[in-house]
């Protein structure tokens, strides 16, 4: 059951979008929904190209400096009329679909922020690449790459324009994290509106795949959901990612590692990848 979810919101394409998803959801649910600007601690420091190049030659954290305060200054007034903005709009959209909201402004590091942020909520809808103002090194899907490590809630990762097609590919293998993704996906495809689960597990053979999906169909009957069963060989990232390309599917639904640092570092670059090239929004399932 969702009751709260968390929309982080920095007035990006993408956020516009998580915005638009997380207010479906919420009305349907009649959860209340949670608007989140993050004032970015690194818009008030700057990176030197020379220590840039220095630290990374030599393996060293790349270190920020403070601004001047001429520049700082300005930067605080910049902070303050986006947030200004990016309230209004919040809490227009939120009156205008009859939503309970809040909103609010914190600083410090995006992923530590919102990760902080999703301990009180349900749900996380968020875009896949924020606005990232006057810090060019942040590369796209570093924020969500960072949380994702981190939290313990599902996380809906939204593209600028997601697909339209009513349907979520879920990948199963049987496992543990996989029924967790599972029970989410079959809930998110419920508010969404959905009208069909691909249910996709990578094995040698459908004999195996059958056996493996089993448990996974009587679970879904309750959602009275059409499933599809797929049988798909080779990387399962890829094997899953691709298929979704080919049925233009609307949500993505996979698990996230959490514990075993190996791989969370292998996922963390997997997600980066896949959040920056799908068109279709991506349920993370830790």
């Amino acid at each position: 059951m969702i009751k709260r979810i968390l929309v982080p919101y920095d007035g990006s394409a993408s956020s516009r979008s998580a915005l638009s998803i997380g207010l479906s959801i919420a009305r349907i649910t009649r959860a209340e929904l949670r608007g989140l600007y993050v004032e970015d601690m690194d818009r008030f420091t700057r990176l030197s190209l020379v220590t840039a190049i220095t630290e990374n030659l030599t393996g060293q954290p790349i270190t920020r400096e403070p601004l001047q305060a001429e520049a700082a200054a300005e930067e605080e007034a910049a902070v303050a009329a986006e947030l200004q903005l990016l309230t209004e709009e919040f809490k227009s959209e939120c009156r205008g679909a009859g939503v309970e909201m809040n909103f609010r402004a914190v600083r410090g590091s995006p992923s530590e922020v919102i990760t902080a942020a999703a301990r009180s909520v349900d749900l996380v809808v968020m875009g896949n690449r924020g606005r990232h103002v006057g810090i060019d090194e942040k590369g796209s899907g570093a924020t969500v790459s960072a949380i994702l490590a981190q939290t313990t809630r599902p996380l809906l990762v939204v593209p600028d324009e997601p697909l339209g097609v009513s349907t979520i590919v879920v990948a199963y293998d049987g496992g543990a994290a996989s029924e967790r993704v599972l029970r989410a996906a079959a809930e998110l495809a419920s508010y969404m509106e959905l009208d069909e689960i691909h249910l996709i597990t990578v094995a040698p053979s459908k004999d195996e795949a059958i056996a493996i999906q089993a448990p996974a169909f009587d679970y879904l009957q309750a959602y009275e959901l059409h499933v599809k069963p797929v049988t798909l060989d080779g990387k399962p990232y890829e094997a899953i990612t691709r298929y979704a390309r080919s049925v233009d599917a609307s949500v993505i639904a996979l698990g996230a590692f959490g514990s075993n640092s190996i791989l969370r570092r292998l996922f963390g670059s997997t997600a980066q990848h896949l959040i920056g090239e799908t068109e279709s929004a991506v349920l993370f399932v830790s």
